[in-house]
């Protein structure tokens, strides 16, 4: 099991709340405007965010501290989590299943209290577990040209602070890192705990 659980989606938050709420054992991070999601996770910790619109020409930006600067917001979970990462003092961090791909279902729903698009789950196609994704659940559209700027302007911040980032994904399409074998890494005798 993880020692930390993170989630940045509001779709995700509301549609899993109480089984998010019910996790015991771990460190349940959320971002600070979580907390106008209506409800409220027991133990959860907020941490600050400075979100950028993607269009702003800060975006994305990139941060070590999330007590004194907050963090970066990078249109992906995954951005969070580097950062994260370092502030916990990792100086190699290794991403699993990131596969940087997804097949978008024809349904979708106008959530016009937002201003946005919601895709429909038809059944799930892009996790390697079957019930990531209900029948009939929401989700957003990754938008993997944002997320690539993202992953991008995080491998220059770590290239010039000689923190290593590893994607060890089986099947990626996500160029920015450097792959790895995750079998290679695990048969060097590095256990998942070590690994960030």
């Amino acid at each position: 099991r993880p020692t930390y659980y993170m989630v940045e989606d509001d779709l995700v938050f509301k549609q899993n709340f109480e089984t998010i709420d019910a996790l015991d054992g771990m460190v349940k991070l959320f971002p600070h405007y979580a907390q106008q999601w209506g409800k409220t996770i027991k133990n959860g910790t907020y941490f600050s965010v400075n979100y950028h619109p993607v269009d702003d020409p800060k975006f994305p930006l990139f941060s070590d501290d999330p007590l004194d600067h907050g963090l970066g917001w990078g249109s992906t979970v995954l951005y969070t989590m580097v950062e994260f990462a370092i502030y916990f003092g990792c100086k190699e961090i290794y991403l699993l299943g990131v596969d940087f791909n997804f097949t978008v279902p024809n349904e979708t729903l106008l959530n016009a209290q937002e201003g946005r698009i919601d895709l429909i789950c038809e059944g799930e196609v892009n996790h390697f577990h079957p019930e990531y994704r209900k029948v009939g659940e929401r989700w957003n559209l990754p938008n993997l040209e944002h997320q690539y700027k993202s992953f991008s302007k995080a491998k220059e911040w770590c290239d010039t602070h000689n923190i290593k980032v590893y994607n060890l994904s089986r099947q990626t399409c996500l160029d920015v890192f450097e792959k790895k074998n995750f079998d290679d890494i695990v048969a060097q005798g590095r256990s998942i705990k070590d690994m960030a």
